[in-house]
């Protein structure tokens, strides 16, 4: 169909030349106010027959909004909005296998009566509603004043170009007028929309309008001024990251050791004498590192996760071996440091006995019980001397989040990595003896019960391969000497 535009015809005359009833124009998430144009594409096949229908007199078809959540065995009127508006097709193009493209004039508001289906088609008719213009001069006036003004101020912070629709409010001198164009182009939703098709009190209408409007401007004011602090951090945060590009730059010019920080790490986990598998994660967590910028967040938490990499201790140590162990040293070490203890002492001696004997330490665990004060720590400490091990201390009082023992996975922000890995690479060896204080102050919380962790942590059988949830990477722990003490035993968890 070409483009073909319809002569204009007074509503008046409309209303007096045509049947109650009028084709059925559909709309859908939009509604049509009179006394204003809106564009539409009609694809479905009853509208646009129903279209077809509207031109073969005057173009005349009553718009109405289809009801959200409709259901096909309801009837026909309740699947409509209970007011509509009479509208004028002023222009038309397309054809019925590709849609028509619409242009339609709002005309006069309509109370719908019935919605009747008629040769492929629908049909309605109602009566017509007319506004109430419940205002004096001075009151129009006030209000046509104080409307445009929101309006105005509103469109400067509406985003595009709405210099356009400022110029035609500026230039409407008619408070109906007013109200018609602003419920058309204004941002509200259609529930709203519909709401103020069905007011007939000038008066309610233009103030409910202005109070919807106050309100959008309230909102957009807050949106402009978070994004103005957002535009300003962002474009902060980008100065910085150019100014750590200069100064990275520079430092490469002048040689500075500092600026091939990122080229050691592939020396670095290369001399730590990680296992292979341990050696390949660690390579290519680098590459991802060197891959992203230094200025990008996660560059930082793998910056962090390589340093505990290259620091602990992957080596096995010459000289802590069990057959090493001198028993009468041992004794002597003791006998120095502790008055009395005398069975505890011997059942030390015993344990490091048999260790020397089986030439092995693991699996080797001491219980230290007793009141605070008693000298467990020391004793601890004692041990480690006669062993000829470094020595660090675990306090357990108070833990009840399996991520204590067991460290926090990396995507959480600040994680760390468990209270053992963190001694172990305090002390820097993995054959230390480690002293888990007051074992019997652990308990279930609300994250996990530790005491499940601490079971792996000491069963010989599985601690060889521990793996701690920051690490993400097993750790052999056999051959740490752990000790663990306790005020009493009745408070050890089984």
């Amino acid at each position: 169909m070409e483009p073909k535009t319809l002569k204009p015809k007074k509503t008046e005359e409309i209303m007096a030349t045509q049947t109650p009833s009028f084709p059925l124009l559909t709309l859908k998430n939009t509604t049509l106010f009179p006394l204003t144009v809106l564009p539409l594409r009609v694809l479905r096949a009853s509208t646009m027959q129903a279209v077809e229908q509207a031109l073969l007199t005057d173009g005349v078809m009553l718009a109405l909004s289809e009801n959200a959540n409709i259901n096909g065995s309801e009837p026909l009127l309740r699947r409509y909005a209970k007011v509509g508006t009479l509208a004028k097709v002023e222009r038309i193009s397309g054809d019925s296998k590709e849609g028509y493209q619409l242009l339609v004039r709002g005309l006069s508001r309509v109370s719908v009566e019935n919605v009747e289906a008629q040769n492929g088609y629908y049909i309605s008719g109602g009566s017509a509603l007319i506004d109430q213009d419940d205002l004096d001069v001075e009151t129009r006036d006030s209000l046509l004043r104080a409307l445009k003004q929101i309006t105005q101020s509103l469109l400067v912070l509406l985003p595009g170009n709405s210099d356009e629709i400022a110029e035609k409010v500026d230039s409407i001198h008619d408070l109906h007028l007013l109200v018609q164009i602003c419920l058309a182009h204004m941002d509200l939703d259609f529930e709203t929309r519909e709401t103020f098709l069905t007011l007939n009190s000038l008066k309610q209408k233009t103030l409910n309008l202005m109070q919807h409007l106050e309100g959008k401007k309230a909102q957009l004011m807050v949106q402009h001024e978070v994004n103005g602090k957002l535009n300003e951090r962002l474009g902060k945060q980008q100065r910085e990251a150019i100014l750590r590009e200069q100064m990275r730059t520079i430092q490469e010019e002048l040689g500075d050791p500092r600026s091939s920080q990122k080229k050691d790490y592939r020396k670095l986990i290369l001399e730590a004498g990680m296992p292979e598998d341990v050696n390949k994660i660690a390579i290519e967590e680098f590459e991802r590192m060197e891959a992203m910028g230094p200025q990008a967040p996660e560059a930082s938490v793998i910056r962090n996760y390589l340093d505990l990499l290259v620091t602990l201790p992957w080596r096995d140590e010459s000289g802590h071996n069990a057959e090493s162990i001198d028993l009468e040293k041992a004794k002597a070490i003791l006998k120095k440091d502790h008055e009395g203890l005398d069975d505890v002492k011997k059942k030390i001696i015993q344990s490091l006995a048999i260790a020397k004997l089986k030439k092995s330490t693991r699996g080797q665990i001491f219980l230290l019980v007793g009141p605070p004060g008693v000298g467990k720590t020391s004793l601890g400490q004692s041990i480690a001397r006669a062993m000829n091990r470094k020595f660090t201390r675990v306090s357990l009082g108070g833990v009840r989040d399996e991520a204590d023992i067991r460290g926090h996975r990396r995507t959480y922000i600040g994680a760390m990595p468990g209270r053992v890995i963190q001694a172990i690479k305090r002390v820097g060896s993995k054959e230390a003896v480690i002293l888990l204080d007051e074992i019997d102050k652990v308990g279930r919380g609300s994250h996990g019960d530790p005491t499940a962790a601490l079971l792996e942590l000491l069963d010989p059988e599985q601690n060889s391969t521990f793996t701690d949830h920051y690490l993400d990477v097993p750790f052999d722990l056999s051959k740490i000497v752990f000790i663990a003490t306790a005020n009493t035993l009745e408070t050890i968890p089984s």
